[in-house]
């Protein structure tokens, strides 16, 4: 008890019927970390995308590392569009097609269902299409690498939360 302050006990731990554990843990004041003086704020942005598409939440982000959360409304999708780096997906619920094109041409579609992951290369153009017309996708998004032009580009629209 060398140098603690303010012991505390710790009784009552109950393993197999019938048979009851004491034991004592000192603890101090001293070794817990101080909370906040304040409330931290909530860092999601949420924003508004155009023409009833949906909303995107930027989660995270730092120039290294980029996560996010969109949601597309039943039945839009995004302008063909790509990516400086690998886009890492995880469908939430509802449904995600990805579109892949070359030039003007698709030449590729995936369906992604809730739980499932894919990656869209860096560079690689494609869309993202809510084929449902009853129910909004919702998937999630990692980036590790810089986005910064892209998240600023999000930030042009109007925020909501």
């Amino acid at each position: 008890m060398v140098g603690l302050q303010s012991p505390k006990l710790i009784t009552g731990v109950r393993f197999p019927p019938g048979l009851l554990i004491q034991f004592d843990i000192l603890s101090s004041f001293d070794i817990i970390p101080s909370m906040p003086e304040k409330e931290p704020q909530s860092q999601f942005e949420i924003y508004e995308m155009p023409e009833g598409r949906g909303q995107v939440v930027v989660s995270f982000t730092n120039g290294e590392h980029s996560i996010g959360v969109m949601t597309l409304n039943p039945g839009q999708e995004l302008p063909v569009h790509t990516r400086p780096v690998d886009e890492q997906l995880v469908q939430l619920s509802g449904l995600t097609r990805l579109d892949y094109y070359e030039g003007d041409i698709v030449v590729e579609q995936v369906l992604l269902y809730p739980n499932e992951t894919t990656v869209v290369s860096a560079n690689r153009r494609h869309s993202h299409v809510n084929p449902s017309g009853e129910e909004p996708s919702l998937i999630m998004s990692r980036f590790d690498g810089d986005i910064s032009e892209v998240v600023t580009n999000i930030r042009q629209n109007k925020k909501i939360g």
